[in-house]
């Protein structure tokens, strides 16, 4: 992880691939930065709602954005495609380790 960037809660688990999936996408390192930032309020955003990362759907993130505060110039502190590239991450993430799971579980039985 970036160091000074913490992403403490239910997203906590995917913070390293998601910084890892950013930077392969060319993001600058301020860039990731900042994005890790954003995930780390939304995971506390769903800590306080003691939701888990499989309950991110649309409308809970268009919940989200309208709870978080405008800045001076009037936009948003965090972007909304920024915030569904992080719900597209653990979508895909989601799936991938609730598949291996299955996976593990039926080969020890």
């Amino acid at each position: 992880m970036t160091p000074g960037t913490v992403v403490a809660g239910p997203l906590a688990p995917f913070a390293e691939d998601y910084e890892a999936k950013l930077r392969t996408r060319g993001y600058s390192s301020r860039s990731v930065i900042c994005e890790l930032k954003h995930l780390a309020r939304l995971s506390r955003w769903m800590e306080e709602r003691r939701l888990v990362a499989a309950d991110m759907s649309k409308q809970r993130l268009e919940e989200f954005l309208g709870e978080v505060p405008r800045r001076r110039d009037g936009g948003r502190a965090q972007d909304g495609v920024a915030a569904q590239v992080v719900r597209r991450h653990l979508r895909q993430e989601c799936r991938v380790r609730t598949s291996a799971e299955g996976h593990h579980h039926r080969a020890q039985h």
